[in-house]
């Protein structure tokens, strides 16, 4: 994907003011730098997110079935 850091941390930072507890947790850097951790709950969603493409991509399988009969 072409984004700057700054565009990917402004969409994080929305993602985690649209929860309740937030997606990913940032630490400033220091002597060995920063990191950022995706939380229980985005971890959550990340697999709710799966599920959902994964049904959908069923859903759209077994339409085309029904379509080509």
């Amino acid at each position: 994907m072409k984004m700057s850091n700054k565009q990917a941390w402004d969409i994080i930072k929305h993602r985690n003011e649209k929860f309740n507890s937030p997606l990913v947790t940032s630490h400033r850097g220091g002597k060995g730098g920063g990191y950022a951790v995706v939380t229980e709950n985005g971890l959550n969603i990340i697999g709710e997110y799966k599920r959902l493409q994964n049904e959908f991509s069923r859903f759209l399988d077994q339409t085309i079935v029904n379509i080509s009969k």
